[in-house]
């Protein structure tokens, strides 16, 4: 799980002489301000930053009332630079306990306004999976399409399997689907050799209409492996290490334009 770096400060409005609540109970300030039991580290054990999030960062304002017995209700974000950053907010105050404010002897319900700063993880070594470097929109451009599959301009999307070994070097590589030219191929595998090339087995095309074409079917095939063969790889990165692991994709090509 992805641990939220935050700064956590409270704010409320500076204490009255006398504390007054509003007409529905609640006080705005009180003689002793509420807080989380455990501190404030206990509260920020309790954020998680979302994946969802993206790398979103900035600050997300909750408000909320914690009463007298130190549960919290009501709260929600008035602010937040993201969605997700605003519900991880709510749902870290929701989880928490809090030592209820006070007016003179009596605990009261009192509002609060909580400003969280978010941060991604500054985390070099987030778990991630085997890629090409630059991505695999770079590695499609890199692809070298056969000429008569661009003369009809066709379109589909082919399913590639890669295993990358923790030196980033591919070991193993398959096709395991095309979609385009009424064809689809399944579960075509072939060996990396030691220099790098390919031994390719021909593909068993499989017509999806009268429009039999499994010659464009070993073609696409072929022109995506050996872009593999020809593509650098960053390895599979667990838990800080990079590990021998596979990736697979299902990549849409678009030949018309």
């Amino acid at each position: 799980m992805r641990r939220l770096f935050a700064l956590f400060l409270f704010v409320s409005a500076a204490p009255s002489a006398q504390p007054v609540a509003s007409s529905d109970g609640v006080y705005a300030s009180a003689d002793v301000a509420p807080a989380p039991v455990g501190g404030l580290e206990a509260l920020a054990s309790r954020a998680v930053y979302p994946p969802d999030a993206g790398d979103a960062a900035g600050l997300v304002l909750v408000t909320f009332v914690v009463g007298p017995d130190g549960t919290v209700s009501g709260a929600r974000a008035l602010r937040a630079p993201h969605p997700a950053l605003g519900a991880a907010a709510v749902a870290a105050v929701e989880a928490s306990t809090f030592t209820p404010g006070r007016v003179g002897d009596r605990a009261v319900p009192t509002r609060l306004t909580l400003p969280i700063q978010f941060a991604p993880p500054a985390d070099a070594y987030a778990d991630q999976r085997a890629a090409p470097v630059g991505g695999w929109e770079r590695f499609l451009e890199a692809v070298v399409w056969p000429q008569n599959a661009r003369d009809l301009g066709l379109e589909g999307a082919v399913t590639l399997e890669v295993a990358v070994d923790e030196q980033g070097a591919v070991t193993d590589a398959a096709v395991l689907d095309v979609e385009g030219a009424d064809v689809r191929v399944s579960q075509q595998r072939v060996a990396v050799r030691s220099d790098g090339s390919l031994d390719t087995p021909r593909p068993r095309s499989v017509p999806r209409s009268g429009h039999s074409a499994p010659q464009f079917a070993e073609a696409l095939t072929r022109a995506v492996l050996a872009a593999v063969a020809s593509t650098r790889f960053t390895p599979e990165i667990r838990d800080g290490e990079a590990v021998a692991g596979t990736a697979r994709v299902r990549l849409p090509f678009d030949l018309s334009r």
